[in-house]
């Protein structure tokens, strides 16, 4: 804000000063240039892409909006429009179809009369940036709408709204402007602006709503929903997004992806582009609310004076009051509050009892050389400039001070953070307030505008503007309107125009206030003011929509929502948790949702969905039920193994495995398995290759062979097999060298003593058949299913096992023979499956009984931080259950205030180990300085008081000092003396020092054996004074004292004690 100047006061007989004498040098320094000077003339059309219910025109309204608010001729042509009015009556989707020759050639005709009126607008209306809001999904169209900018000499920047969010598509379907409509509600006095983008927003409506739209008159949202669903589909077929790889590299554009959550950027060509880029990459997509708050009444508008940076009045101090019970009685949640940096609205905000943040380009508009003065001082101080501002207040700058219009540039960074914040109370003034209404009142789809009356009296500030126009002769020479748009030097603000809206419409001033429901005027001009100041920046075409707002004492609350859904609704705690299926990673360390938020769940790792949908969504509270059923992933068949067969060991789960078998008169060649992965069966296909099969001398460690050292064995060769000394036969004594080139049953082993528990065999029977197998005891194995149903079995008949759940294989072989009517022994081992560890906490580790199937793992914050979610996971056949842990850090809020003290130290946030101090203005703590988070979420002392610092009367043995008392504030200080015949030493001037102590410390008296003998001298009266008290001496500038033998001198000056 511009340096605030010396005001002129008026004189005191109440003449005001020649105006002449006014008028030489008040704009002599004044730049020639203005802000804005750089926004050279460019007509740019911005062109949308993308498929229906993407919020490409709730994205063109908003920046139509933003650029028209800060000075940029702008206007949007929506081929909707034009395609309603040749059409005239819409019947389905089949109009949409690519292969719907007629409508496709009447599409095509009205984007052509649609770019002729963008020509028109750019060319001879003012315009300087059109929107062109259609689909524009194929290249040919996009390449018709280049050939027409690059005819006209127009730059072009294209905006593509891509989705893939099926939540994000699903809601905008039901907010399309084709398929809702939605209007204004105003009440009286505090404004309450509820912001919500229609894109994020969760809506819900029963098949019998009736739907109001030009394509679909009174129909059922059922068969609306239906029939735009299908429409979406026929744009699919052909759309063209936009490459910036390759086809489309050298164009202008911004992709906004699923609603601003990601953008790609390319090519930006100028300072346009840029502010474009800028907006839609800060434009809001949740809801909130925003209050705006002129500040209390101050004492400048008792006195009817502008600017300045005086205190609350009485009666504005009662409006503070009225606020804080507002805010209470509303239960303004997580509200943050901005003020300016004027006393004003500091003082309206110290009074809610809350935190809050200054804001310097919140700070009222900057009146220059007038600042302080009355308007009936500046009519006779200044009347040449007074005659100006009434011409043109918007853009008319204050001498030495800012316009309306820099007041809009300097609160632009507001606008921003108002779109990206939550709930925000702003505490500001009138110019400011105005400034911002500009830009939330202009014609924004779903707004509704609240007043609220806080019933507090306060002067009218409000001036109404001039009727009639000033007199020729009573202008300065060389007069023409002050735009800080463009340079003084310019004359193109002779040819264009002034009034700029969406629709381009001139404003329609009235002669009286329209009727508007619940709404108060003190007079129609109060309203006309703020339209009349703005009429640059937003108009309105019809009476319907004509807003006028007092703007004075009051809370403007903007509530841009829709009005189907504006109930408050419950949030969701974490979501449950479902058998082999976890919450995507984005949703894991959240532990609240917003009503009607959905999240994904996904399958495990080894499984994949089977059936159902992944999405559970928060309804008042409740989470709907998970229908996905996620089966463990199997990779089915091996295929068929020519002369040969597959042996499976399970289900064809991951990790399992299926075994080659060649038949009679082949051999097998390769590994003689296949393993179960994610990506399938992974090893080398085995095949069985025709010729008779041998097998190679079989490995048994710590064995002796029947048959010697051979190296090839012949099919049907037996061999016996026996341990070494100290080991035991674990498998089969006799092992054949089967068809397929295999030992069958597989190879025995040699174990170390003691030998394990026998396997039970069954009692032989003559047939040489084996009945059912009888598991080993603990061995956490079990027959394979395929076998359980069979009670007998022939000689030279397989069976396997599989372990149990949560086991494993750990060696020896799965397999069984029956050979000659009993079973050989099962040597399969299975251990517990290891889960391996729970993962890294941040902040924090895990605590394990083990690792294994059955094991538990605790979760333990470090000191400072607490747990969010389960404390425990327990590992089961799948692995670890639940989800990561998360600790959080522990939060002890905002800590004590101590009155009269400044604290050091402020942040956001205050977690474990933050600190902060305190100092006293005046006095000092009586507790600590400094205060910290403990760990238990508490602050580490009671708050504390400022106390004031009070120092004893010093006792000075012999020592004297003026206005002596019992007590003394801090930083008084005295003056120390001694008595008569006594000397100063140490400090004569000590002072209350901050810790109640006399500093530098005390001086002493010290007895210096001096006196002072009195000469007669001649031609001298001496006369007796009075001598002070005793203990006590006057000394003189020059050293002389008087005692009570000392004698006052006459005509000659006393003589000097040395």
């Amino acid at each position: 804000m511009a340096a605030r100047q010396q005001k002129p006061t008026a004189a005191s007989d109440g003449s005001a000063p020649a105006a002449e004498s006014k008028r030489t040098d008040i704009r002599a320094n004044e730049k020639k240039c203005s802000w804005a000077s750089y926004m050279t003339y460019s007509p740019t059309v911005i062109v949308m892409i993308g498929l229906p219910a993407r919020g490409k025109t709730y994205m063109s309204k908003k920046l139509t909006r933003y650029l028209n608010w800060i000075g940029v001729p702008t206007k949007v042509f929506n081929l909707g429009v034009y395609r309603r009015e040749a059409v005239q009556s819409y019947k389905s989707y089949d109009f949409f179809r690519h292969d719907n020759k007629e409508a496709m050639e009447i599409r095509k005709q009205c984007a052509l009369v649609a770019l002729e009126d963008v020509k028109a607008y750019l060319n001879e209306e003012g315009g300087q940036i059109a929107v062109f809001d259609a689909t524009n999904t194929t290249r040919e169209r996009r390449e018709l709408i280049l050939n027409f900018a690059k005819d006209n000499a127009y730059k072009v920047f294209f905006v593509e709204s891509i989705c893939d969010d099926p939540d994000v598509i699903a809601t905008n379907i039901l907010v399309n402007d084709d398929l809702m409509s939605l209007s204004f509600k105003t009440t009286s006095s505090i404004f309450v602006l509820d912001l919500l983008d229609v894109i994020s927003t969760n809506v819900s409506f029963t098949k019998d709503v009736k739907v109001s739209s030009p394509d679909y008159p009174e129909r059922d949202r059922e068969s609306v929903m239906e029939d735009f669903l299908k429409r979406i589909e026929c744009y699919k077929v052909t759309y063209q997004p936009l490459d910036p790889d390759e086809h489309d590299k050298n164009l202008s554009f911004i992709q906004v992806i699923n609603v601003g959550r990601r953008f790609l950027v390319n090519r930006v060509q100028d300072y346009i582009q840029s502010k474009i880029v800028y907006y839609l990459m800060n434009i809001h997509v949740h809801s909130h609310s925003i209050y705006l708050c002129r500040h209390g009444e101050s004492q400048h508008n008792e006195e009817a004076r502008i600017g300045g940076d005086s205190e609350l009045s009485k009666r504005g101090r009662q409006f503070a009051a009225a606020l804080k019970v507002f805010v209470e009685e509303h239960r303004l949640s997580d509200l943050k509050v901005w003020t300016s940096q004027l006393r004003r609205t500091i003082q309206t905000a110290e009074e809610l009892g809350i935190p809050y943040e200054q804001w310097k380009i919140l700070n009222e508009i900057d009146a220059g050389v007038c600042e302080e003065m009355t308007y009936k001082l500046i009519e006779e101080t200044y009347p040449e400039e007074f005659a100006m501002r009434d011409q043109d207040k918007y853009h008319y700058r204050y001498p030495g001070g800012e316009s309306y219009q820099d007041l809009v540039q300097r609160l632009e960074p507001v606008i921003m953070e108002l779109e990206r914040q939550g709930n925000v109370l702003v505490i500001c003034h009138q110019a400011v307030m105005r400034c911002l209404l500009a830009y939330f009142l202009d014609k924004s789809a779903g707004c509704k505008v609240d007043m609220f009356d806080l019933k507090v009296e306060a002067v009218n500030t409000h001036r109404d503007r001039p009727l009639n126009k000033v007199k020729a002769d009573a202008m300065p020479p060389g007069f023409h309107r002050r735009n800080s748009f463009t340079p003084l030097s310019s004359q193109d603000q002779i040819k264009r125009p002034r009034l700029y809206s969406v629709d381009n419409s001139l404003h329609v001033r009235m002669s009286h206030a329209p009727t508007l429901p619940s709404m108060l005027f003190s007079e129609a001009s109060e309203g006309a003011e703020l339209l009349q100041t703005f009429e640059d920046l937003f108009t309105r075409r019809d009476e319907q929509t004509t807003k006028m707002v007092n703007v004075g004492w009051s809370i403007l609350v903007l509530s841009c929502t829709l009005l189907a859904s504006a109930r408050v609704s419950k949030k969701c705690s974490a979501p449950p948790e479902y058998p082999h299926a976890t919450l995507q990673k984005k949703y894991a360390s959240r532990q609240t949702f917003n009503n009607g938020k959905k999240v994904y769940y996904k399958c495990f790792e080894d499984f994949s969905p089977s059936k159902g949908f992944g999405a559970v969504q928060c309804t008042d509270g409740q989470w709907s039920r998970l229908t996905l059923k996620c089966e463990k992933r199997s990779c089915g068949n091996a295929g068929e193994l020519p002369n040969g067969d597959f042996e499976y060991e399970g289900n064809s789960y991951i990790g399992e495995k299926v075994y080659a078998v060649c038949k009679e008169g082949y051999t097998l060649k390769g590994l003689n398995y296949m393993i179960c992965k994610k990506s399938g069966w992974t090893g080398d296909f085995p095949y069985c290759e025709k010729g008779e099969a041998t097998c190679s001398a079989p490995k048994v460690a710590n064995s002796v062979s029947s048959l010697g050292e051979v190296s090839v064995y012949q099919v049907g060769d037996v061999v016996t097999v026996s341990c070494i000394q100290g080991f035991q036969l674990d498998g089969a004594e006799q092992i054949i060298c089967g068809s397929s080139g295999q030992w069958q049953p597989q190879l025995p082993q040699c174990l170390p003593l003691p030998q394990p528990s026998p396997t039970t065999l069954l009692p032989v029977k003559p047939t040489g058949e084996c009945g059912v197998p009888v598991t080993t005891r603990n061995s956490n194995a079990n027959l394979a299913d395929k076998y359980v149903t069979k009670t007998s079995f022939a000689s030279g008949d397989r069976v396997h096992y599989v372990c149990d759940v949560g086991y494993e294989p750990a060696g020896g072989s799965r397999f069984r023979m029956c050979v000659d009517g009993q079973w050989t022994r099962l040597v399969l081992k299975c251990e517990r499956k290891s889960c391996g560890s729970a993962g890294e906490i941040t902040n924090g580790q895990y605590t394990y009984t083990g690792v294994d199937f059955g094991d538990t793992a605790t979760a333990v914050c470090d000191e400072g931080f607490q747990l969010v979610g389960r404390t425990t996971r327990n590992c089961m056949s799948d692995g670890w259950d639940g989800r990561l842990a998360v600790c959080e850090a522990v939060d002890c809020g905002e800590p004590p205030e101590v009155l009269n003290a400044d604290m050091m130290g402020r942040r956001e946030y205050y977690t474990y180990g933050s600190a902060v101090r305190y100092q006293c203005h005046t006095g000092t703590l009586n507790g600590p300085n400094e205060i910290w988070c403990t760990k238990d979420g508490k602050w580490s002392a009671l708050p504390s008081e400022c106390e004031d610092i009070t120092c004893l009367s010093p006792n000075i043995p012999n020592g004297f000092w003026r206005g002596a008392r019992i007590l003394y504030q801090y930083r008084d200080a005295i003056s120390v003396l001694c008595s008569w015949g006594y000397t100063v030493t140490g400090p004569r001037v000590i002072t209350c020092d901050r810790d109640g102590q006399w500093s530098p410390g005390l001086p002493r008296c010290t007895f210096d054996n001096v006196m002072c003998i009195i000469s007669r001298l001649k031609h001298c009266d001496m006369n007796l004074t009075t001598a002070p008290p005793r203990g006590q001496r006057t000394d003189t500038e020059d050293g002389t004292r008087v005692t009570q033998q000392s004698y006052l001198m006459v005509g000659v000056e006393a003589q000097t004690a040395h």
